[in-house]
């Protein structure tokens, strides 16, 4: 969204909202059945102002600020598989002893700094194209959990804990976007 505030100065808002769900299957109870979940939310307020090249070009730069989460979640099943039975190895003769069951999280949050700069060409007063460039100056803290439990299938009795673990991380990073986005624009 762009609000303009002078001939050549604008306001900018922009909201991005994303998700994602994979879901894979273990058949015949061998190997790794999970799903996944991702969400992807972004919000940023920035000021651009506008240089006039010629009659349909405009150069155009500014700067905004904003804030990201991206979260992630695996929850997984692991079937481990048995002995043959009566020497045959071929499944359905095989049969699985024990299953690993497991959470995994990675939620992340972060505040970012992006400058930008790009071009617009005017097709006609009403309808124009623009390509954006920007660098993006990225902090975030990220937590990374992990939580899994073995069991007997055919008991379900604990077998213990499998994999665990309890991280956070913080990091800065920075980003060039060459081609950021190519949009094209219709004027009401």
């Amino acid at each position: 969204y762009r609000h303009q505030t002078r001939p050549n100065r604008a306001w900018r808002v922009r909201l991005v909202g994303q998700s994602r769900y994979f879901k894979q299957e273990a058949p015949l109870f061998i190997g790794t059945a999970y799903t996944e979940r991702t969400v992807r939310l972004e919000a940023a307020v920035g000021l651009e102002r506008w240089y006039t090249l010629s009659r349909r070009v405009t150069l155009f730069a500014g700067l905004e600020l904003g804030c990201k989460y991206n979260g992630y979640r695996k929850d997984y099943k692991v079937y481990q598989i048995g002995y043959p039975v009566n020497g045959i190895g071929v499944p359905p003769n095989t049969f699985t002893t024990a299953v690993s069951d497991g959470v995994e999280r990675r939620p992340e949050i972060g505040g970012f700094i992006q400058p930008m700069a790009g071009l617009r060409y005017f097709f006609s007063k009403r309808l124009y194209a623009e390509m954006e460039t920007s660098a993006e100056f990225y902090w975030s803290q990220a937590k990374f959990k992990l939580n899994g439990t073995f069991y007997d299938l055919n008991t379900s009795l604990s077998l213990g804990t499998g994999a665990r673990g309890d991280n956070t991380y913080y990091t800065f990073s920075t980003r060039l976007r060459p081609v950021n986005s190519v949009r094209l624009f219709f004027l009401f």
